[in-house]
């Protein structure tokens, strides 16, 4: 059975089969590498990415779920909100590899992943940020009222935060706002709650 402890082993094992999305490739490296630092566990990342050979690569997560589901996969790694929606078993991460916390920003920023760049042969290096969901009203909304309503009921602890949370994508304790001073005084509001 997975466990915060042994998911390290188990999946550089040479008995387990895990897969990811072709996508998500930065993102796992990136776990991976955070995943060596925070372990101390040299080799780590070499580990991980020789048991994960280019045929477990797959283009879209449905194809990914599908094998979960029918037994033909040991393990997936994927978003824990997808996970949820899933009713699948899954392990949280800590906080300093699971790219979830604000506060980590500086530790995530040590993993570097090399990717194709546009052109033939050109590589960019890329480091990875908290993941984190924003949202915005225009200033020009063409229905202002209707959009402020939205916003209204989408940061509303009761509303619509529940029903992300209840489906698996974690809210934070406090939201952050940029440019508060532009912020209408409902949503002050609703937000300071």
């Amino acid at each position: 059975m997975l466990s915060n402890r042994n998911w390290k082993s188990t999946i550089s094992s040479n008995v387990t089969s895990f897969f990811m999305i072709i996508g998500k490739q930065f993102f796992n490296f990136t776990v991976w590498q955070l995943a060596e630092k925070y372990y101390k566990q040299p080799d780590l990342y070499k580990k991980l990415t020789d048991n994960c050979p280019a045929k477990n690569v797959r283009p879209t997560k449905p194809e990914l779920l599908t094998m979960v589901e029918a037994g033909e996969l040991d393990y997936l790694f994927i978003y824990r909100s997808v996970a949820e929606q899933h009713h699948m078993k899954y392990i949280k991460l800590p906080a300093e590899i699971n790219l979830s916390d604000v506060s980590q920003e500086d530790f995530y920023k040590q993993a570097k992943v090399d990717l194709k760049g546009k052109k033939p042969g050109e590589m960019i290096t890329q480091t990875w940020m908290p993941v984190v969901y924003g949202v915005t009203m225009l200033n020009d909304a063409p229905n202002k009222e209707v959009a402020l309503e939205f916003m209204k009921y989408l940061l509303s602890k009761d509303k619509g935060l529940k029903i992300l949370q209840e489906n698996g994508q974690p809210v934070p304790d406090v939201i952050k706002v940029k440019g508060e001073e532009k912020l209408p005084q409902e949503l002050k509001t609703v937000i300071n709650k």
